[in-house]
């Protein structure tokens, strides 16, 4: 009598393995995953699906031991130096972290994953020149891969205070940008020695759609894109000056005006002071301003806060003590309060009038555009229509709207959605009147 030599071998295991992992039996898939290594220690998928359980239930040096045996049989893998660094960044340890993120690169250069963490991790000076080498070392054996390396060594170059090294950087990664993006714009026109600027600026509102909307803007054949998204320029980098912003931008020659490039950080328009900044250096610019239901709006910049890590107490309880902090700030004339709240809070930024009437003040109401978030969500070619129209742009119906970012979340209590709607009714009610516009949130 034969034996099924089949349901003993490691790939049966693994097979097990991943059907009971899909189904939820994390315990019963480490269990068959543990046998499939027995039979055969090098078989890295297993090791990765098992440091992915074990990371998933929280078991962090388990799924680093996983990660570190999968990259010690599969050393060119630049997938795993970087989830190995997610763990890590997770588990506390950012300086190891950043040198898995750095590996990642010099095994593979054109994987983008590395470099959007390296963006937002904060890289000690005592990292910054194996990070300067790592970018280097890509951008010198790796030319076609280095729109990305060209982007951080600039923002270390910042950091270090060497701008003009960081400015030629940002010009190259323009130039190897719109090079993919526009290859003929860059053969007829592009001047190497020239500085681009902003036609148009989408500042805010963070949580509305500006994802989408910049997009969306992108896709159209006379954009051209600036060498990141968000910029962060006139909230957080203002001390770097004009030339180190517009380094950012592709330079379009004056006589090409059908031709139009700009940014859209979210977080301008409700940081008070940048709609000065903004109006001192391009008095002429045009702005776009995407609005949403402030509930939802809240809810969502919420649940972003979560997955950020931060320790929060429940929606509703968070909700509760921001209002009542907000109803203080709001009733009080006393300039020595703290209004960060208005800035940075989940509700705060959803008072939407309170910072719309310091940009009209400076800003002429025909420079501005300001849009709803359900009709991009509902009828996104009209609402791209009227923006490409206020750009001077023709439109471009065959346009195709992929949604960005969305998700669902957990559905906060009818009780409380009806609390918040009664907090911002007075507020929307003036944003209304103000901009002679209805937006019929509840």
């Amino acid at each position: 009598m034969s034996l099924k030599v089949e349901s003993q071998t490691a790939q049966s295991f693994r097979e097990k393995g991943d059907e009971l992992k899909s189904n939820g039996q994390f315990a019963l898939a480490i269990e068959q995953y543990e046998k499939a290594l027995n039979l055969d220690p090098k078989l890295v998928p297993v090791l990765r699906e098992l440091g992915e359980i074990h990371k998933n239930l929280g078991q962090l040096d388990e799924a680093i031991s996983c990660y570190e045996k999968a990259i010690s049989c599969k050393p060119q893998n630049a997938g795993l130096y970087a989830r190995l660094g997610d763990i890590l960044k997770k588990r506390g340890h950012l300086e190891e972290a950043i040198s898995h993120y750095l590996k990642a690169i010099q095994t593979d250069p054109s994987f983008l994953l590395p470099y959007r963490r390296l963006k937002y991790a904060r890289i000690k000076p005592s990292q910054f020149d194996e990070a300067i080498a790592c970018y280097r070392h890509a951008i010198e054996n790796h030319p076609q891969a280095s729109l990305n390396s060209y982007i951080r060594l600039g923002d270390l170059l910042t950091k270090q205070g060497h701008l003009e090294e960081a400015i030629d950087c940002y010009k190259n990664a323009s130039y190897q940008r719109n090079l993919a993006s526009h290859p003929d714009f860059v053969q007829k026109y592009w001047n190497s020695k020239q500085l681009g600027q902003p036609n148009f600026i989408i500042i805010g509102v963070g949580k509305c759609g500006t994802t989408a909307l910049s997009n969306y803007l992108d896709k159209h054949p006379k954009v051209l894109p600036s060498v990141e998204k968000e910029l962060h320029f006139f909230n957080r980098d203002f001390a770097y000056g004009k030339k180190w912003y517009k380094s950012h931008f592709p330079p379009i020659p004056k006589k090409r005006s059908e031709f139009v490039t700009g940014e859209a950080t979210p977080w301008y328009f409700n940081t008070l002071g940048v709609e000065e900044r903004i109006f001192k250096l391009f008095p002429n610019i045009k702005l776009i301003l995407i609005l949403r239901n402030p509930i939802d709006r809240a809810l969502s910049q919420y649940n972003m806060h979560i997955e950020q890590g931060r320790n929060l107490h429940s929606f509703e309880e968070e909700m509760r003590a921001e209002m009542k902090e907000l109803k203080d700030i709001l009733s009080s004339s006393d300039p020595k309060l703290d209004r960060t709240k208005l800035e940075k809070g989940c509700l705060g930024r959803g008072i939407y009038i309170y910072f719309l009437e310091k940009w009209m003040s400076l800003f002429p109401q025909e420079q501005l555009l300001i849009l709803k978030s359900e009709n991009l969500k509902n009828e996104p070619a009209l609402t791209m229509m009227n923006v490409f129209e206020f750009l001077g742009l023709s439109d471009h119906p065959t346009l195709e709207y992929k949604k960005h970012n969305s998700r669902s979340y957990s559905p906060m209590s009818n009780d409380l959605r009806e609390t918040l709607s009664n907090f911002f009714k007075p507020y929307n009610q003036k944003l209304e009147d103000y901009t002679n516009t209805e937006f019929n949130w509840k």
